[in-house]
Formats: structure tokens, sequence, C-alpha cells
């Protein structure tokens, strides 16, 4: 579920929710950091994402989560677009 509000909530690139961790989020500031080395198209600075309150909402069962992958496992870009395409 979190990869699906990053998305739909957060503006963040399907290639970069694959990427990731539970660091990026700051639920107290209600912000998700996408770091350089994450975001596609080789941007020099980190992306600050304000997280709403509808997604925190969605987040909320997470927000223990201080380490690893949001989407634990080793997916490829087109094995998460398969499951994707499954759910709809």
């Amino acid at each position: 579920m979190p990869i699906i509000v990053a998305q739909v909530f957060l503006g963040v690139r399907p290639e970069e929710s694959l990427r990731l961790h539970w660091e990026h989020f700051d639920f107290e500031a209600r912000e998700l950091t996408i770091p350089p080395e994450i975001a596609k198209g080789g941007e020099k600075h980190a992306r600050i994402n304000q997280i709403p309150p509808n997604a925190m909402v969605w987040l909320i069962p997470y927000t223990s989560l201080t380490r690893g992958k949001i989407l634990e496992g080793i997916y490829s870009k087109s094995a998460f677009d398969k499951r994707m395409r499954a759910a709809r």
C-alpha cells in the first residue's frame, strides 16, 4: 500500500517508488525526501514532497517503520507494472 500512496498522493514516479526507503519519510514534518540518487533525470538536489492529510491516513499504520525499503523484496519495473495492471 505505501508504494501506491507514494505514487498517487505524493507524485512519486514508479521507478522512484521502487527505490524508496522508510528513512526518506519524515512523518512528524509530513515530508518525503527523494534523494538525487533516486530521482529520475539526475537531479542534483533532493526533492521534498509534502505528505497531505489524506495520504497520512493511509500511512499511519507504517509510521513506526524507520528502516528498509517501503516495498520489500526484489522487484523489477516490469514485474511491478504487471502487478499494477492485474490490480486494476
